[in-house]
């Protein structure tokens, strides 16, 4: 993982390059969801067809070497099916953060510093990739909140 984030640290515009094209032809570009799975190297879990008219809202976008597209809904049963919820995160569980039901945004774990919840993500979809905190990106976000998910198993 931690070779990816430094291949995405060292790219401050790759976020910028399109990963396919959507329904209507439009350029998609990474998001959240498809920088946390890359991190992870769990692309094998999106399951469904891939982008395409009349596929909304799970759908999805991959880019070899580099995070893709995942739909929040996708993302939601991905975590779902292969992630159950933990109270005390560790290096490389996922933070999803949630607005009632809703998954609107997630990031990988790195670490506890200074009494701060160290992430990875990319803050939205025309953001770059960053190191942040959960505190930070709450402080921006007040009607969400976090949970932590860890793998069901290693495969």
């Amino acid at each position: 993982m931690e070779n990816k984030i430094k291949h995405l640290l060292q790219n401050p515009n790759l976020h910028k390059t399109p990963v396919g094209k959507g329904p209507c032809g439009e350029e998609v570009l990474s998001n959240c969801h498809g920088t946390v799975l890359y991190l992870l190297n769990k692309e094998k879990y999106i399951t469904g067809p891939p982008m395409e008219k009349n596929t909304y809202p799970l759908n999805w976008i991959l880019q070899a070497g580099n995070p893709g597209h995942i739909d929040g809904n996708l993302m939601k049963k991905i975590l779902e099916k292969n992630f159950k919820r933990i109270n005390w995160p560790k290096k490389g569980d996922v933070v999803g953060f949630w607005e009632n039901d809703w998954l609107v945004h997630s990031a990988v774990f790195l670490d506890f510093v200074n009494g701060k919840t160290i992430i990875f993500n990319q803050k939205d979809i025309d953001q770059p990739f960053e190191i942040s905190t959960v505190e930070t990106y709450l402080d921006c976000h007040s009607d969400q909140n976090e949970c932590y998910y860890t793998l069901l198993s290693s495969d």
